[in-house]
């Protein structure tokens, strides 16, 4: 029988300048149903809740650094948490438990800077971050024998938040110069301290937006705490489920987009003006994903980062998830869907792991993040992110030839020697996805119907011993020149993946390779084994528009999210293979005699991106053609002016011949132009990526026929000066003969054996007569002085 009794529950109700409580007293007959035991409910309402600054610290008496977010305004609070502790009918009888449920009403959050600061604070920001729910979110944790008691299985995390908005805000004004007022802008004056104009006037910001953000996930399993793994989720067991809501809402998703010129600083005032940022008309992106993910094993402990940096505090971060994709023959399997708001998407569906996905039962396909670590530099304190231990069978583990640079000389990221300049700093060990979707289904997004049969055509990228370190910079970039444009987010960031697991001439189980496949007939295409290095330094992330960041012909005359590198390389090196999909047999693994030709690919230089809004749809809509002109824009620049760091190469893998075009420059521009309404009604940009439908004329089958479309219009030699620095110029153009002997060549550089041992792993320098057995040939230059080609792949179904 249960006793019924009246516990003390509590209501806060307060305003900021006067402050009122009340005290209620509630019965927990009630309460007590949340779990079939007395419990205890907590109320808590407030007006507005003020914080100065809220930070993670990672320091000691020395260093002392903060990752803060400064003035943090809550409003309004309302919340009710249900607390039980006791037996459970969600467990064995008589095992103790303890119940925590809690649902917040919607609210706004709102900041004035985020910054990575130290005791004597920092004018440096990555600008205003602020959060809108719409609709009530609720929490709730349950466990056994305690709140982290490792004991037991039956522990339960659920959290619901649906259509959120996320916005960061980053100003407008360059923080390097003073704004010059004129129509487009937003007034005088220059970028101070908390991020807001010392002078507001109109259009102050551009935002980042994740629109209607939603999280439905429930976590069960182990949920423990120990001395090895610090906090730990699953044990190698658990189960993380992100149930469907809808069938237009994953349990995971959001739109991203953009809203540029926008004005709520209020002359200086440190507000984030909701209304003003209410809609996000240039949404560019849907990104979502539901189902299962099993046998998960995720870790966060406290970690200095003992061998991956210097100079960091004692108080670092550490996380480590793994997990596995629920296939298509278990309950709530695992989909991932991206494509266009409002237009359409792709849906990717019978997850299934690339060693053995032919098989019959082939196994899950496995996604581990290896090790992730947190930490933050100061400026000027002279540390950084180290080296990368590159494994063994990466062939960019060389040690001596031409070409060759040593796993110990590549990936570390020091710190900026400027005083103030303070950086997250974020390094990654050993991330790996092997696996891949078996199926595609095309759908709309705004209706989730699906409007093709399933595909059984698959685009699979998977990634083998992929090591990164990232260290972002608020403020943008330090070493970007105060006569350039230095605003938004600053980052270095380097990458190195790994093309396989085994030594070459053996089949290999796990490696990078990203390739199409015809899941019917177990067949693949594309590039495999991807030895990869690559560097994106002096960079910079940022939300563009054409009155701030207008360069007419440079191909980034749009806005947008855009990022930019004054000092980009990337060295590639794989196969283009064509063969059978594994199916978890020694005959049916991923093989280096598979490839038709071996492919580096090097270049060094400037670099521009920017993912543009489509233009402002037609009236009438009628006159816009696949899902009302909603698609992905593209534009960008390269500009190659260091001929030793560009070429590429391609290798007959027979017998090792090669053609050489090497010491590139140039400039290059991907373009973003608005093609006006033509004789057939279309309206896209000249670069985009389109997803939608398309009517079909009487035939049997559909009526409608669902495409993708990838489309560029080049620009070469931008201009109509054409000088020579932006001239395309491929000043060497070799044929290389390799030894007319089946025995090993071993010329600088190379590894090559006929038939048995080929990798792409050969002599760079394209100048020498070549060895005892072998000879270049050069055949001359070639310049390309200017011009536009327009290309375009449109994969459709049937």
């Amino acid at each position: 029988m249960m006793f019924k009794r009246t516990l003390l529950a509590f209501s806060i109700q307060s305003a900021l300048m006067a402050p009122a409580w009340s005290l209620d007293a509630l019965s927990d007959e009630t309460l007590g149903e949340v779990s079939g035991q007395e419990g205890i409910q907590v109320e808590v309402q407030a007006t507005s809740v003020n914080m100065q600054n809220a930070f993670w610290r990672d320091g000691n008496a020395v260093t002392d650094m903060d990752l803060r977010v400064n003035q943090l305004n809550i409003s309004p609070v309302s919340m009710v948490a249900d607390i039980d502790i006791g037996a459970s009918t969600n467990t064995v009888a008589g095992v103790p438990s303890i119940g925590v449920s809690a649902t917040i009403q919607p609210l706004e959050l709102k900041s004035v800077a985020m910054r990575v600061a130290n005791n004597a604070g920092s004018t440096n920001s990555f600008g205003l971050f602020a959060i809108k729910t719409t609709t009530p979110t609720t929490l709730s944790y349950f466990n056994t024998n305690g709140l982290f008691d490792g004991t037991g299985t039956a522990g339960r995390f659920a959290m619901k938040m649906e259509d959120a908005d996320w916005y960061l805000a980053q100003a407008r004004c360059l923080y390097t110069a003073a704004c010059t007022p004129n129509a487009d802008s937003h007034g005088a004056g220059t970028f101070s301290g908390n991020g807001l104009l010392t002078a507001g006037g109109v259009g102050d910001y551009n935002i980042l937006a994740f629109k209607d953000f939603t999280v439905n996930a429930l976590a069960t399993g182990q949920f423990t705490v120990d001395a090895v793994k610090g906090f730990n989720f699953g044990g190698g067991t658990g189960i993380l489920s992100f149930p469907r809501l809808a069938a237009n809402k994953s349990g995971f998703q959001m739109d991203i987009g953009v809203l540029t010129n926008i004005d709520f600083s209020g002359g200086g005032t440190s507000t984030f003006n909701f209304p003003d940022v209410a809609a996000v008309p240039s949404s560019h992106w849907h990104f979502g994903f539901s189902g299962n993910l099993m046998a998960v094993d995720m870790s966060l402990k406290g970690d200095t980062g003992v061998g991956i940096g210097t100079g960091f505090g004692t108080s670092g971060i550490k996380f480590s998830p793994k997990f596995e994709f629920a296939r298509s023959s278990e309950a709530n399997p695992f989909e991932l869907e991206m494509g266009e708001p409002g237009g359409s998407l792709v849906r990717f569906s019978n997850w299934a792991a690339l060693s053995d996905g032919a098989a019959v039962s082939p196994s899950r396909a496995v996604f581990n993040m290896g090790d992730i670590y947190l930490n933050l530099l100061a400026g000027a304190g002279g540390g950084g992110l180290s080296n990368f231990a590159t494994p063994a069978a990466n062939t960019f583990s060389c040690v001596s030839g031409t070409g060759c640079v040593a796993s110990t000389t590549f990936g570390a990221t020091p710190v900026s020697a400027t005083s103030g300049e303070n950086a997250i700093a974020i390094a990654a060990r050993n991330f790996e996805l092997q696996g891949g979707a078996r199926t595609i289904t095309f759908a709309d997004t705004t209706s989730g119907a699906s409007i093709s049969a399933a595909q059984t055509w698959a685009l699979m990228p998977n990634f083998y011993g992929l090591n990164f370190n990232l260290l972002m910079y608020p403020s943008g970039h330090p070493g970007i020149p105060a006569a350039n444009n230095r605003h938004g987010t600053g980052f270095d960031l380097t990458i190195e993946t790994t093309g396989k697991n085994t030594a070459y001439g053996t089949p290999s189980t796990k490696g990078t390779h990203l390739i199409v496949a015809d899941t019917s007939a177990n067949k693949y295409v594309g590039f495999t084994n991807i030895d990869s290095r690559y560097s994106l330094l002096q960079s910079q992330f940022y939300v563009a528009d054409t009155a701030m960041d207008y360069a007419a012909g440079s191909g980034l005359d749009t806005s947008g999210i855009r990022l930019t590198s004054r000092n980009m390389s990337f060295d590639i090196r794989a196969g283009l293979a064509i063969g059978d999909l594994p199916d978890g047999t020694v005959g049916r693994q991923m093989r280096d005699d598979d490839s038709v030709v071996g492919i580096r690919w090097k270049f060094g230089g400037d670099f521009s991106f920017t993912f543009s809004p489509p233009p402002t749809p037609p009236t009438p809509a009628t006159q816009c053609p696949n899902q009302s002109c909603t698609y992905i824009g593209l534009s960008s620049k390269l500009v190659a002016t260091d001929m030793t760091k560009n070429g590429m190469y391609l290798v007959e893998p027979v017998d090792g011949t090669r053609i050489e075009w090497i010491d590139i420059t140039g400039t290059l521009n991907m373009l973003s132009e608005h093609v006006p309404f033509a004789t057939d009604g279309t309206y896209e940009d000249a670069s985009r990526i389109d997803i939608g439908v398309e009517a079909v004329a009487s035939q049997p089958g559909p009526t409608i026929r669902p495409f993708v479309t990838f489309a560029t219009a080049f620009e070469l030699a931008p201009g109509t000066t054409q000088a020579d620095a932006d001239v395309i110029r491929i000043r060497k153009l070799n044929l290389y003969r390799p030894p007319a002997t089946n025995a090993v060549f071993t010329g600088a550089g190379s590894t090559y054996k006929e038939g048995v041992d080929w990798k792409p792993g050969f002599n760079l320098a394209g100048t020498a007569a070549g060895d005892a057995t072998g000879r270049f040939y050069t055949l001359g230059e070639m310049v390309i002085t200017g011009g536009r080609f327009y290309g375009e792949v449109n994969l459709k179904v049937q």
